[in-house]
Formats: C-alpha cells, structure tokens, sequence
C-alpha cells in the first residue's frame, strides 16, 4: 500500500529552480519520458544498502539507475554489490571505486546520494556539485554551521540543488499535520513542543569477524573501531544532537516557520563509559521567538477581558524541550506539538493523534447552542482533571492508495516518497521539500545545541544565519494529503472565542 502512494498518490514538491539555475547561467537538462536518472553512490554502507537500495532506490528503480558505488571499505563495497546482483531491479552492473573523486570525474552522473559519516559529507557534497549533480545527502548535512552556508553558496553558483535526508518531509501524516495546523487551524497557537529520542543500548556497532584487510583497507582506514562507530565520536559525527536530534528540530523548526533564537542544554557520559567523547544523555531546551509575518506566526483573539489583544498577537515565546538518552527505550522517538486549541503527537513516524483542549471544545458547544437559541451554562475551570493525561486522542487517518480506500501504513512510505520526489525533481528542474536551506536550519539547531551542551550556558541564535545575498528555496513547504478528516475545522467556525465566552476559562 506504501508503494502505491509514493509513486501515485503522494503530491509531488512543485516549486521549481529553473529560475536558480537560469540565473546562475545554466541551462537545466531535458530527460526523455523513460529516461532513468545516473545516481552515484558514495557510502556503501548499511543506511545506504537498507534504508536506499534496499526500500527507496528499489521501489524507485523505473526512475533511478544506480550507476556507481563508491565506499573505501571492502566489507560495505562487497555487500552492496551481492545487493545489486542478487536484485531483480536494480543495476547490477554499476561501476565500483574507492575514490569518490575519481567516480565523478569518470562517470556521467546525473545525481549521487551521499551517505558517509557526517565529517566527510562537506567536501563530498561540493565535489558533487561542482560535478553537476544534484546532491541527496542524508542528515546532518555538515559538520559546521558555516560549512553548510557554504553549500547553500555552492547551490546558488551551480544551479542544482541538494535534497536532505530529513524524511519527515515526505511522511504524509507529518504533511497531513502541517496542513491542518497550518491552513485549518486545528491547534490553534503552537505554545510548546515536546520531543525525545530514547533508545536502551550502547550505539556500538560490532566489528566484523573473520575480517582480513585489504591493501586498499589498509591506505584509507587507519583505526577499524573509529570507522565502524563513527557515531560515538565528536570529531566525526558531533553526536546524538547530529545523529538523531536534527530530525526533531527539524520537524519543530517545520511547525515554527523558523529557527529558535536560543538554546540551553545539559549533557555528559554517565552510563556507557568507555573511549566514546560524545554524550549518552542529552537534555535541552530551545526557544523560538514567533513574529507577525513569520509562516508559523497564529493571530489569536483574546479569551479573558484582562488581555490586550494587540499584546497578544505581537511576537511571542514558544519553547521545545528535547532528550536524547541511551538507557530507556520508554516511548521511543517522536514529537508532541501543543497548542492551545489541541494538540498532535507524531510518534515514531507511524501516525497522527490529536487530543482536544477541553476549553476550546466547550466554546464550539457554545456557540452552536448560542446559534441554536439554547441558553449556555456558565463554565469552571479546568486545569486539573483526574487522568486526564490518559487521554489517547483522535486518530487521524491518511489514504495510502491511489483509490483512497485504505489506510493501511507502510513503515518505509517516507523513504519511498522522498526518492520520488527526488527523481521528480531532478528531471523537471523541481526544488526538493527538505531542501540546502532545510539542511541548514538543522545544521543550525544541532551545532547550537552542542555548543550550549559543552559551554554550560545559553547560546543565542542568530537569525543572519539564514540571510544570503540571493533568494533561497523555501525550506517550510508542505502538502495536504487527503484523508478521512475526523476533527477537522469548518470553513465558518469562528477563529477564536469572543472576550466574554472565555471568562470562565480564567484562572486567578
């Protein structure tokens, strides 16, 4: 079912850099109607045989030619080529090198996905650009916050683009949310966000056995254990803020419209120590200031006759509190995004609830009955209700087939539809969703957040991070994608409640 929407039903990113690349002097290529995309792979290894020839580049294969691979390891070049034969659709030809530069010098690539440690993305992804292809880079794009400035840069001079591997973009239930936040209002005003991403292990990966190196081997990987487990290692991944704290700060930075302008953290190794430097605890928090004008900024009326409306819609504060352990697996991974009509918890990429704000339902109740000619009865507070963090929510169903008759859910759907869009993109001169500026503003949340870790204080943020002397792809995109809509707002629902409908609402 998965399949199906992301190669006939998921909406397609449709904003275009023909006019990037016009101005850049640069004449975007034409491909024939069943003319497959030359990719090239740099990163063999087991998130590029999974997570991309194995689910994305698979599914995507009547689009997407591998036509190179390229990792300095043995083990992963070996295995990615049994994947490759053993496939009844991918390429099973494709060129093999050690040296990614000698790959683009020699093959005619349309397109590369790179998917190495993150300290070797940076000068992959300039290399690759200055190749003429469009870049698929998985996150966190670089390991500096100037380095991906300068790819943002690099983009703008060549006219191609690179397309993040924040996959959340291309999650219909994560498109379906931004639409009814966003356009619907379902949540009202984003006032918090709640996000973690606990895990119960080590994060070591285990050394092959039986394992004799090779020559080439021996030339590009000095110390074996620091290139398996490059995750656990500030000097080549900045880890578990890089690695996994990213795709939240991106989904939060998404719902904002804009990057936080603080941050404050804590973190240390106070379980798993061994000769690791990068953290196994981790706890933050970050803080957005709204403004009038920014995509994310909500106008709210005001509920109690004490407020000053136009105080009310200046800029306002909304903050994110974020954890990443390595000792409790206790409800994974995910993101709670409360406003104050509502609220949606995305858990594990697998699905959409929403749980109503008491309050805001009793207003609707009002209203209809006031409009009905009923009397309304006066209403106490409700602040504290016995169990009410119980409450499970409303699912929020996404069609998965084209018929939109099913709702079934595949765990890979993100990872199929982001290689759609992808080719879609390349071959009509399209500009990706999680697009440079999508990989910077997580460059920037991650680095930052590092940084207010290590330092022991409260980092401001600059917002000059995202200014650029040229007009950039906007990075805040998103789809609605259609679905049974069970809580949705009307179109003539009253946007807030007037100052004497709240009075009951309000606390002394």
């Amino acid at each position: 079912m998965g399949n199906e929407l992301s190669r006939r039903n998921f909406i397609k990113a449709t904003s275009t850099a023909a006019g990037i690349a016009a101005a850049s002097g640069i004449n975007p290529r034409s491909y024939a109607a069943n003319e497959k995309i030359r990719l090239g792979i740099i990163g063999a290894g087991k998130q590029a045989q999974i997570a991309h020839m194995g689910q994305g580049l698979r599914v995507n294969a009547d689009q997407i030619e591998i036509a190179a691979i390229c990792d300095v390891w043995s083990i992963s070049r070996n295995s990615a080529q049994k994947i490759l034969k053993e496939s009844e659709v991918l390429n099973s030809d494709a060129k093999v090198y050690i040296d990614y530069k000698e790959m683009l010098d020699k093959e005619k690539l349309d397109a590369v996905l790179i998917a190495t440690p993150l300290f070797e993305h940076y000068p992959m992804v300039i290399a690759s650009l200055e190749a003429g292809c469009h870049v698929f880079c998985e996150k966190t794009m670089t390991m500096t916050i100037q380095e991906s400035r300068d790819i943002v840069e690099k983009c703008n001079e060549t006219g191609k683009f690179v397309q993040i591997g924040h996959q959340r973009h291309y999650n219909p239930y994560y498109n379906k949310a931004m639409w009814l936040a966003r356009d619907k209002g379902m949540i009202g005003r984003i006032s918090h966000i709640t996000a973690q991403w606990h895990r119960n292990e080590s994060w070591r990966r285990k050394l092959p056995r039986d394992y004799t190196p090779t020559a080439e081997d021996k030339k590009y990987i000095k110390d074996l254990d620091r290139h398996v487990n490059w995750r656990l290692y500030n000097d080549t991944s900045a880890g578990l803020m890089t690695e996994l704290g990213t795709h939240q700060l991106d989904v939060a930075s998404w719902f904002l419209g804009s990057i936080p302008t603080k941050v404050s953290g804590m973190g240390s190794i106070e379980y798993w120590k061994d000769d690791r430097d990068a953290e196994d605890h981790t706890a933050l928090l970050y803080e957005w200031t709204v403004k009038p004008g920014d995509k994310g900024h909500f106008p709210v009326k005001r509920r109690t006759s004490r407020q000053s409306e136009a105080r009310l819609n200046s800029k306002y504060k909304v903050r994110m509190t974020y954890s990443s352990i390595c000792t409790n697996a206790k409800s994974h991974y995910g993101e709670l995004i409360q406003g104050d009509r509502g609220a949606f918890s995305l858990m594990g990429e697998s699905g959409l609830r929403f749980h109503a704000e008491p309050w805001y339902q009793d207003y609707l109740a009002a209203v209809a009955a006031r409009k009905a000619g009923k009397k309304v009865a006066a209403k106490t507070s409700k602040s504290y209700i016995p169990g009410a963090a119980e409450d499970a929510g409303i699912e929020i169903p996404v069609w998965t087939n084209a018929a939109q008759t099913s709702t079934e859910y595949d765990v890979w759907m993100a990872n199929h539809n982001q290689w759609t869009a992808f080719a879609n993109d390349v071959k009509n001169n399209g500009m990706p969703k999680a697009n440079q500026m999508t990989g910077l503003i997580s460059a920037i949340c991650g680095h930052k957040g590092n940084e207010a870790i290590r330092t022991g204080s409260t980092v401001d943020i600059d917002p000059a991070l995202m200014k650029f002397a040229f007009e950039t792809p906007d990075p805040h995109r998103f789809e609605n994608v259609e679905g049974p809509k069970p809580g949705d707002k009307k179109k003539d629902e009253p946007d807030a409640p007037a100052a004497d409908a709240g009075e009951a609402t309000d606390e002394s």
